[in-house]
């Protein structure tokens, strides 16, 4: 949410009395909002959704849906538009954060951002400064 609100955008739980308020799926559901945004990381609930270093595309779009199979997300305009988007969690609080800006600011503002490459910005980093290869999913966009 923070990473939201700092570059503009608006969330559900923006006026939420605590850092990590739960979702209530009728709350969701009532807002129809415009984009979905869900947080995922390398977990090992496999309700949740799974992004990461070992995480293919195909497992991805699997949990994502199953996300937009719950009753009545078919009726938000967020899955009817194919807005609903995943970022991987680990990306939103550390050396990383970079890219989490750039991908929803990306998101959130197409237009502005057309020239902006956010996966060759991170690929890029990898390759000038980390140890190991960039593999994995760590954002994704539903199909």
């Amino acid at each position: 949410g923070n990473i939201l609100t700092s570059i503009g955008a608006t969330t559900q739980y923006a006026d939420s009395d605590t850092d990590y308020p739960e979702v209530d799926p009728e709350y969701l559901l009532q807002s129809d909002p415009d984009c979905v945004l869900i947080l995922g990381e390398d977990w090992e609930n496999p309700e949740s959704m799974r992004l990461g270093t070992d995480i293919t595309e195909d497992m991805v779009q699997g949990i994502m849906d199953e996300y937009c199979a719950r009753p009545g997300w078919n009726n938000m305009k967020a899955v009817q538009e194919g807005n609903v988007y995943a970022i991987s969690n680990g990306l939103t609080h550390d050396i990383f954060s970079f890219y989490c800006f750039q991908q929803i600011a990306k998101t959130v503002w197409p237009d502005e951002f057309v020239e902006l490459d956010p996966d060759a910005r991170l690929q890029e980093f990898f390759d000038r400064f980390m140890p190991i290869e960039l593999t994995g999913v760590w954002f994704y966009k539903m199909k």
